[in-house]
């Protein structure tokens, strides 16, 4: 069995840090907090993949109650280090 690498358990990680902070601040508590200004709750996660230049990733996404969430670092299924810095064909094409 292979060992997973390192650099892709670290980025895991790290995105799902990042959507959990961001979930926390789009409804106003943390995951079984009461609050006054909560706006939704969490309904489960669901699986979606993501493809960078280090590997295949498979994220548990946050599910909310009401509204819906988009992780803010990919959004066309593209590569996301491709969306970060621009394709070279649109930096050509500006004629």
């Amino acid at each position: 069995m292979a060992q997973p690498d390192p650099m892709l358990s670290m980025l895991e990680w790290l995105c799902k840090q990042l959507m959990e902070a961001e979930i926390t601040e789009a409804i106003g508590a943390k995951k079984n907090e009461r609050s006054a200004d909560r706006t939704s709750y969490h309904c489960g996660y669901r699986v979606r993949r993501l493809d960078t230049r280090i590997g295949t990733m498979y994220l548990m996404v946050p599910k909310l109650r009401s509204g819906g969430y988009i992780l803010f670092f990919v959004t066309e299924r593209k590569r996301s280090e491709a969306q970060e810095f621009g394709s070279g064909e649109e930096a050509g094409s500006k004629d």
